[in-house]
């Protein structure tokens, strides 16, 4: 019982801080999905191209997954 009280004391300053890292953490993706975007255009060695377009997609998902939208392959 101490421990879920514990988690419930904390939960009315961490939930909000969790919340607000999240939202930072999908705003820093954005920036992300932007440079890859612009990376389109920039002839890049096979691999570093199929690195960064598989980041791109990883980044993309995550994204959509964040604001509840479907997942796109």
């Amino acid at each position: 019982w101490d421990e879920n009280a514990e988690f419930i004391v904390h939960a009315r300053t961490d939930v909000p801080r969790l919340i607000e890292l999240v939202g930072e953490m999908a705003e820093a993706l954005e920036s992300v999905v932007c440079v890859f975007d612009a990376m389109n255009d920039v002839e890049l060695s096979l691999h570093v191209g199929m690195e960064a377009a598989r980041a791109q997609r990883a980044a993309r998902q995550v994204l959509a997954k964040y604001r509840g939208e479907e997942d796109k392959p």
